[in-house]
Parts: structure tokens; C-alpha cells; sequence
């Protein structure tokens, strides 16, 4: 059985009306499309290899992102408490994986990028999208599952995240294994080519877009020339890699990771150097 379309080409879940629909992935774009296709399929699954963190938007009537910040700011609590105690937390909101047909995840909360879905939560609960393990083999329209199970589907999405690449730059521009955390300052300076930016080559646990905001704040300062270069970027670089904020499982997944309240101290404390 080919593969019928990917997360890059998927717009509206109209062309898989009334089909049987299996969706690969277990990140924000596979638990999206599958919500989305099981509003108009006829039955959709969605095949995880391992268990991941699927955190509800909103944990007891907080925006999870604001009862994240909050904890954070607690001065007795330790950074390394945080995870557990945000785990406790989420399965006293939402309840056993199992209830969802979830595999519990694998290490600890902050090891793995969390999928922010409420909406595939209350799926699973009702049975509009079901799970199904890992994927062994095809065989015409049959599916194969590494239980020992098979089904058969009209449509695969693919949703089994994206690679980092750059075929409009040079290689001598982007001379670094991509699969890997970039050598760049704050993640956006090259380290050599002082004139070439990277705005928003992060995921951060929150939101994107204020963060690259800074970034572009801070390029725009060094090309007016109010913002001076580090003179010792190699050697920041070389922190920034070794030192990450979390210690993320060492996936292509996780290559560009980052905190973002931890991001957003270290963006601010650049642009307070303008002149």
C-alpha cells in the first residue's frame, strides 16, 4: 500500500471523506489531522511507535502555558521537581493513559517535546479516532501493526515530523549537521558570517512567535550597528550546544529545542547591550 499524502500537503479533511483513514504520527500535526478526519471519515486510527506527553490546553481552567509559568516562578520549588510535579499534575487532569488507549510515555515530561491537543484527548475518549501501535508492514490495503494486528485503510497521512534543510543556502553556509543542534548563537547567528540571521530555527516549549520577534529585533540592531557582534561567539556557541535547557532525549526530533521563559532571559539580555 503507497503512502497516500503527508502533514505538508494536508489542507482540509474533505478528500478522505468517508474512508478509512490511518494517521502516523503522535505530534501537535498528526493529533490535528486526525481530529480533523474524523469529523468525515468513516474510521480513523492513529498509530503511535512509543507513548508521548499530549497535554490538554487547559489544565484546571489555566491556560497550560500560564500554570507552566507560574510554577516556574516558584522560588522554593527546584528546576528538577518541576517535571515530575507537572506529570502529577497532568494525570490528575486528564486521568491514566490507558483511558485514551495511550501507551504511557517513555523517560520523564521535558525529555520529549510535549503535543499541546485537547481536542485529540476528548477523541480517543469517545472512539471517533482509535490508536493502533507501531506500523511492521503493508500489504496492499492491509496494515500490519507490530502487535500482530492488521487492518485494512484507504488513506495513510504521514505525520512523523520534519527535516531541517536549507536548498536555497549554500553548503558552505550551513556547514553543520542538521539532524544535530545548529552552531549558532541564540540560535539565530552564524558563527562565522556575521551578515546571515536563522529567525525562528527553534521550537520552544510555548509560544514561537514573540521569541522570534526578539531575534529580529536583535538582527536589526546589529545590521544598524547599535548592537555589537560577540567578539567570543565560538565559545558561546559552544555553551549554548553543550548547555541546553532541558536535558531533551538526543532525537533529530529535539535538534532545535528550547525553554521559553529560559530563551526569552537570554534574547532579553542580548538586546538590553543596545546602544
Amino acid at each position: 500500500m503507497a503512502p497516500d499524502a503527508d502533514a505538508r500537503k494536508f489542507k482540509r479533511a474533505d478528500p478522505f471523506r468517508d474512508q478509512r483513514v490511518l494517521v502516523v504520527g503522535a505530534g501537535n500535526s498528526a493529533c490535528d489531522i486526525a481530529v480533523e478526519v474524523a469529523r468525515v471519515a468513516t474510521r480513523t486510527c492513529i498509530s503511535l511507535r512509543r507513548g508521548a506527553y499530549i497535554v490538554p490546553k487547559i489544565v484546571f481552567g489555566r491556560p497550560v502555558d500560564v500554570l507552566y509559568a507560574r510554577l516556574r516562578r516558584l522560588r522554593w520549588l527546584p528546576r528538577s521537581a518541576l517535571p515530575g510535579l507537572l506529570n502529577g499534575l497532568l494525570r490528575l487532569s486528564i486521568g491514566p493513559w490507558e483511558k485514551y488507549g495511550l501507551p504511557a510515555p517513555e523517560g520523564r515530561m521535558f525529555q520529549m517535546h510535549p503535543t499541546l491537543n485537547s481536542n485529540i484527548l476528548a477523541a480517543l475518549r469517545d472512539g471517533s479516532v482509535v490508536t493502533r501501535p507501531g506500523i511492521e508492514r503493508f500489504e496492499d490495503h492491509t496494515v500490519h501493526f507490530a502487535d500482530g494486528s492488521a487492518e485494512e485503510f484507504d488513506a495513510v497521512i504521514w505525520a512523523t515530523g520534519f527535516y531541517i534543510a536549507f536548498p536555497f543556502l549554500d553548503s558552505a553556509v550551513v556547514d553543520w549537521d542538521t539532524s544535530k543542534p545548529p552552531p549558532l548563537y541564540l540560535k539565530m547567528m552564524h558563527r562565522h558570517i556575521a551578515n546571515v540571521f536563522f529567525i525562528g530555527l527553534f521550537q520552544p516549549i510555548g509560544c514561537i512567535w514573540r521569541l522570534a520577534d526578539h531575534q529580529a529585533r536583535i538582527a536589526a540592531l546589529q545590521i544598524s550597528g547599535r548592537l555589537r557582534r560577540p567578539a567570543d561567539i565560538e565559545a558561546r556557541i559552544l555553551r549554548e550546544v553543550r548547555f541546553r535547557h532541558w536535558r531533551f532525549d538526543h532525537t533529530m526530533r529535539h535538534a532545535v529545542e528550547v525553554d521559553y521563559h529560559d530563551f526569552r532571559q537570554e534574547l532579553m539580555r542580548e538586546l538590553a547591550q543596545a546602544a
